[in-house]
């Protein structure tokens, strides 16, 4: 039998539909993709009405289909909902990447995403990287690509959005010393995969982030990334400060982190695992 994978990032009813009907016609499973937990995205959050919208097609999708693949725990316990056949599969990271030396005098601070994330930057944490920013100018500099937050347009580099065959060279570019993640503490981010540590942690970029559940299960909290105790002002100036004035503090934890990332998380090392379970993928039961 034929295996067909539907992944649904954007308006594609007719490509679905289409897909629906040779599963009827054809020996083949239809698997559906999904990353993000629809269902409880923040009504500040640049998508939320789009996939208000269309939450009812999703849910009509995932319940036609053989099976349901996701990359988080958290997510796949809810999508059991619609379909029994959920199984997840994490994050991986595919080619290995040779860092840039990180020699130079400037702390490069940086952040990549979409304006999906802007309700992740708080008051208090937009403050922060301003004034680290300017405590240690000119030694310090802030990086944005794919989204700036207004109120840091004309403090922060930024670098617009590439196509995503391109995004982790352009990422491997920029050469961050240390990659921030912050997230809401909320039930949409609950349900994030741990991505974003993983494309820092390739560049052997240092982490600091939010203390949300993608984060908490995957960094070892000062041994290969930081996470912080709480999404206040206080938590991210002090870890900004240390970490911009501690160049081997840093570098010791990125390069734990480099290592962390090519032990367990690289595709060549679960690509037959992955196989089998897609191939075994109709007769098997779910499991997450």
């Amino acid at each position: 039998s034929f295996l067909f994978i539907v992944f649904f990032f954007n308006d594609t009813a007719t490509t679905e539909i289409y897909t629906l009907s040779l599963h009827d016609a054809l020996p083949i499973s239809v698997i559906y993709e999904l990353d993000d937990n629809l269902w409880v995205i923040p009504k500040d959050n640049p998508s939320y009405a789009y996939w208000l919208e269309r939450i009812t097609q999703v849910e009509t999708y995932i319940q036609e289909c053989d099976a349901v693949i996701t990359s988080t725990l958290p997510l796949g316990k809810h999508l059991q909902r619609f379909n029994k056949q959920v199984y997840v599969i994490p994050n991986y990271i595919q080619t290995p990447i040779e860092p840039l030396e990180k020699t130079g005098s400037i702390v490069r601070i940086g952040w990549a995403g979409s304006d999906s994330h802007a309700p992740d930057f708080s008051n208090a944490i937009l403050r922060a990287l301003i004034d680290v920013r300017d405590y240690f100018r000119p030694k310090v500099e802030l990086i944005f690509f794919g989204y700036i937050p207004p109120s840091l347009i004309g403090r922060a580099r930024y670098f617009p959005w590439v196509r995503p065959e391109s995004y982790m060279s352009m990422l491997h570019k920029l050469n961050l010393d240390i990659g921030i993640i912050p997230c809401e503490i909320n039930t949409f981010n609950r349900c994030k995969s741990n991505l974003k540590y993983l494309e820092y942690s390739a560049c052997k970029t240092l982490t600091v982030a939010s203390p949300v559940y993608p984060y908490q299960q995957t960094i070892r909290d000062q041994i290969d990334g930081i996470i912080l105790k709480d999404n206040t002002y206080k938590s991210w100036v002090n870890a900004l400060v240390f970490y911009t004035k501690n160049r081997l503090a840093r570098q010791q934890l990125s390069e734990s982190a480099y290592q962390c990332v090519y032990t367990y998380f690289t595709m060549e090392k679960h690509i037959e695992n992955i196989q089998t379970l897609l191939e075994n993928i109709r007769s098997g039961e779910g499991i997450i």
